[in-house]
């Protein structure tokens, strides 16, 4: 990504200071949702413990978020030992990047226990069962995904180090972190294509000559939540017309159907990142 150092001295006080502010706020905000998390897994175990000092071993665990949530419960049997050692394992990893204010993506989780979930697709599952029953979105417990999407065009992220992402002119990997920074746009209208090799052919071919004020996304195919997420964000922060361009294929048809609605696959992982506002252009 080509980065542009800002100086400070070009940047008004009352700029400087209103981005001081609003960091400031965001980051009291995710303190308070990060110690909601930690209680719930807290008590998770807590209560665990408790169960297990009982005289009598019950015949089955309960794993719950709270004293008073009867929905959101795990049950676990003697026969679903390895089941219980995902989730425990998993909750501890969890627990640790927030204690230690890190973010983690499933696929370093996995390897850091890869003798214990011996495939991905393992601690995938737990994670989906965690956010289940602490009844939290993935974000929440600190775990990000790793993104395929792509975008370009008439956009630029200031980080918090003050350094300029400019998407005008190249493609940028979308990540989680481009929400934490401050957006410059001067983008119309935002176009999501089904396919990378469209998204490339359009810009070869000109696509922003003829329209230079606009925003290209793809997300290569199946759109993973990363790419769903911060499109979602864009679209609120920018509050600009988005148009699709998928196949009318029963797979282009899904495909326009996840940007829009989301999916139940990953109902909770997911939830929050479906667009509604994205119009099907064909």
């Amino acid at each position: 990504i080509h980065e542009v150092a800002i100086n400070p001295q070009n940047t008004s006080a009352t700029e400087m200071f209103s981005s001081t502010t609003v960091q400031h706020a965001t980051d009291h905000c995710k303190d308070i949702k990060d110690s909601a998390v930690l209680r719930k897994i807290e008590f998770v175990c807590l209560d665990l413990v408790r169960q297990l000092s009982s005289p009598i071993l019950p015949a089955r665990l309960v794993l719950r978020a709270s004293e008073d949530d009867a929905e959101k419960q795990l049950m676990i049997t003697s026969k679903r030992g390895l089941r219980f050692a995902y989730i425990m394992q998993c909750l501890a990893q969890i627990y640790r990047l927030m204690m230690n204010g890190q973010q983690s993506t499933k696929r370093d989780l996995y390897y850091e226990r890869v003798i214990l979930y011996k495939n991905q697709s393992n601690l995938n599952r737990t994670i989906t069962e965690i956010c289940d029953f602490l009844d939290e979105p993935r974000e929440a417990l600190h775990v990000i995904s790793s993104s395929k999407g792509m975008l370009s065009g008439a956009i630029a992220f200031l980080t918090n180090e003050q350094k300029l992402i400019d998407c005008r002119g190249q493609q940028v990997l979308i990540t989680e972190s481009l929400t934490n920074f401050r957006v410059i746009s001067d983008t119309h209208f935002i176009v999501v294509v089904e396919k990378d090799a469209m998204f490339q052919k359009l810009i070869d071919e000109g696509y922003f000559e003829a329209f230079p004020k606009s925003l290209l996304v793809t997300g290569k195919g199946y759109p993973d939540i990363c790419t769903r997420k911060v499109l979602r964000w864009l679209v609120e922060k920018l509050d600009v017309p988005i148009y699709g361009l998928f196949d009318s294929d029963p797979h282009g048809i899904e495909i326009m159907l996840t940007f829009k609605y989301g999916s139940v696959l990953d109902r909770r992982e997911g939830r929050g990142c479906n667009v509604k506002q994205i119009q099907w252009l064909g």
